[in-house]
């Protein structure tokens, strides 16, 4: 990821990032000292609450059919974002070369910034349904290794 990107992004969000984390500044989220981050960078969950300050129908209690609906909308389209700037014309996947990977693109931020929407999303959505995020990564883990162990990793069906 490019440096000029992040910068943008502290611009744009008004972080100024310590070095070294003295623990006296406090958290966007609950005023709790960080560990020298923003904890919405750094806690699923706290990521979840910073949601609710997003949305724009305000707090999770407010939201309705009509806001799920939005947010499905939302995360497809951003998904296809997603996909438009992994493939190319005639259905090729792009090939980043070292140089790139390295020094970041154009491409790589953009999808970057695509993935973050795609987040956004998903944690409004599993709020929506009563789930913290760290709920999600949770069922996501004992599925997918449960999967592992049992050798159903590859095939369809929620419950191979």
């Amino acid at each position: 990821m490019g440096a000029d990107y992040i910068d943008n992004v502290r611009k744009l969000l008004r972080i100024d990032e310590p070095t070294v984390c003295t623990r006296t500044h406090d958290c966007v989220v609950d005023n709790e000292p960080c560990n020298g981050y923003p904890r919405v960078w750094t806690d699923i969950d706290a990521f979840g609450k910073w949601t609710d300050t997003m949305w724009f129908s305000g707090k999770d209690e407010e939201m309705g059919e009509r806001d799920l609906a939005i947010m499905s909308l939302g995360l497809g389209g951003e998904i296809a974002e997603v996909v438009e700037k992994i493939v190319i014309a005639g259905g090729k996947v792009q090939e980043l070369s070292k140089r790139e990977i390295r020094d970041g693109t154009p491409a790589r931020e953009a999808i970057l910034k695509e993935l973050s929407d795609v987040q956004f999303y998903l944690v409004r959505i599993a709020k929506y349904f009563g789930y913290k995020p760290s709920d999600v990564l949770k069922a996501s883990f004992y599925k997918l290794t449960s999967r592992k162990a049992r050798g159903t990793e590859r095939g369809s069906g929620d419950e191979r």
